[in-house]
């Protein structure tokens, strides 16, 4: 019955969240992820191919290459509570932060802890969101090939003005995990990776890299 009850709360709380704001998430850096761009890659299964990999050692395995689509019409796409929080999250205020924008659908004290998933396989748990900011509203990603924790599928998006200064990392609701954040890697100018282990929903997030110290040389003028 509690449970009940919490799950009654949360999907009001959101209800009331996506009415509140009218304005969707979309960071600074608005429509600059293209939609109509997104690759997908895995690593392949042939027990043949892996064997003779490890007999070569450093040779690449050729990665195999896995339909992808992103789309950001994602109404009625999900079970109710996980369309409710997608719905709430495209509504956020555009300058809020990952954290607040979770705040207001969960509430400070029933905010969820996420963890970070790196691409070395490491994780950092309970992380902080205040430091992310919305690239784009969540959107529906579909891979022809579903993806494990097992054989993860690396999928690269195009990001268009993505600067130096920012790391983008990918926002992601697994049904194992719930809510989680995938770590990216700037692969070009305006590309970025991540790797998955289940598909949609997603949103990319981004943070600003602190500032690296440059030394700055000077010279005396003679008067």
């Amino acid at each position: 019955m509690k449970v009940k009850k919490l799950v009654t709360g949360v999907l009001a709380a959101v209800s009331a969240a996506a009415m509140s704001v009218s304005v969707m998430a979309a960071g600074s850096i608005t429509g600059s992820v293209d939609t109509n761009n997104v690759t997908a890659q895995t690593a392949p299964q042939d027990t043949e191919t892996i064997e003779k990999n490890e007999l070569v050692g450093d040779i690449e395995v050729e990665l195999e290459t896995v339909g992808a689509s992103l789309t950001k019409d994602v109404k009625n796409l999900y079970e109710e509570e996980v369309q409710k929080i997608v719905d709430a999250l495209n509504s956020a205020d555009a300058e809020t932060t990952v954290k607040d924008a979770f705040i207001q659908i969960f509430g400070e004290e029933n905010l969820p802890k996420i963890t970070l998933h790196k691409l070395d396989g490491s994780q950092e748990e309970d992380i902080d969101l205040g430091k992310y900011k919305f690239i784009s509203p969540v959107m529906d990603l579909k891979i022809e090939k579903e993806p494990t924790e097992e054989n993860p599928i690396e999928v690269t998006f195009t990001v268009n003005n993505m600067t130096d200064n920012i790391q983008v990392d990918v926002l992601h609701f697994c049904e194992g995990h719930n809510w989680e954040v995938l770590e990216g890697k700037k692969v070009s100018d305006n590309q970025v990776k991540a790797s998955f282990h289940s598909a949609s929903p997603i949103a990319l997030i981004y943070k600003e890299l602190p500032e690296e110290e440059t030394e700055v040389a000077t010279e005396e003028v003679a008067p």
